[in-house]
């Protein structure tokens, strides 16, 4: 008899616990994307970190533009870990399909100065695309800003595969749509010819920049910085409203063939951008940054 009770209660309660898993999966509400086997990337914090994200627009073939390189690296060694700056090219070997959509988006197919740049896709004095000597202040007007979302980074290669695993945290809720997009970004690129060489015709009127009184053009240029890839869809993949609230965590993973790359010298910036419906109305909110192969956490 005691064995007929303690099966009976058995029952009752294995359907107890059917019934609720039947009620979570007609829950039609969107869950937290969940990574599977992750175990580095913490909780989302209460706060994050704010950062700036500084795309610009450059070309081996431009004798300018060493000096916007040289300034946009300034810009991250004053602010490290802060500033994360890409480089964008144009008519040279390094050039990618990104270049045409940046200035069909933001310049209305119209070909930017060289070199230029976006602080965060914000304008300044009417332009979204920047003159050099409008970085350093822009740049600064955006640290001082209070984060609302942040993201962190954990990827793995294995053969010639890498897994990317972005989380996007947010720490307020934000009714606009929102995007997540992520680069592959390679450093210390050389190569031979004009289509690597860069042309170098300003640098020498500052005494310290590293390239001055450089010859032109400078053979065996090290690039770096470089925007090899948009892994996303562009201009992003979209963040459900669901996930946009105060705690809430987006998660994509990517796959890329990094088939004959050297891993050390690639990274990922990842960011969350709102899109605009003009040149002018799109904004950055936060970046990240990490090399490929690591884990980079909330911060």
């Amino acid at each position: 008899m005691k064995d007929i009770f303690l099966k009976s209660i058995a029952a009752l309660i294995i359907m107890a616990g059917l019934g609720q898993a039947s009620c979570k999966k007609n829950d039609d509400s969107p869950a937290p994307s969940t990574p599977s086997g992750n175990t580095g990337i913490t909780a989302v914090p209460p706060a994050f970190t704010q950062k700036v994200l500084v795309e610009q627009f450059t070309g081996a073939w431009n004798g300018g533009c060493p000096d916007g390189i040289y300034k946009m690296d300034q810009l991250i060694s004053a602010n490290t870990g802060k500033t994360i700056g890409v480089n964008i090219h144009m008519g040279d070997a390094m050039e990618i399909g990104l270049f045409n959509d940046h200035i069909a988006t933001f310049n209305n197919d119209n070909l930017p100065q060289f070199p230029s740049a976006m602080v965060n896709r914000l304008p300044s004095l009417g332009n979204v695309i920047l003159t050099k000597t409008q970085w350093a202040s822009n740049n600064t007007v955006n640290l001082s800003k209070t984060a609302l979302c942040g993201l962190a980074i954990e990827s793995k290669v294995t053969g010639n595969s890498a897994s990317i695993e972005i989380h996007a945290g947010f720490k307020s809720s934000i009714s606009t749509a929102c995007n997540l997009t992520v680069y592959l970004i390679e450093n210390e690129v050389t190569g031979s010819g004009s289509m690597y060489d860069q042309v170098n015709t300003n640098s020498s009127n500052d005494p310290n920049s590293p390239y001055y009184n450089k010859p032109t053009p400078i053979t065996g240029f090290e690039h770096n910085h470089i925007v090899r890839k948009v892994i996303s869809a562009y201009p992003g993949d979209p963040i459900d409203a669901a996930f946009r609230v105060p705690g809430g965590q987006f998660t994509k993973t990517y796959i890329l063939d990094v088939t004959g790359k050297d891993i050390s010298r690639l990274r990922i910036v990842a960011f969350i951008n709102k899109p605009g419906t003009t040149p002018v109305t799109h904004e950055v909110l936060n970046v990240q940054s990490a090399a490929l192969n690591t884990l980079k956490n909330w911060d």
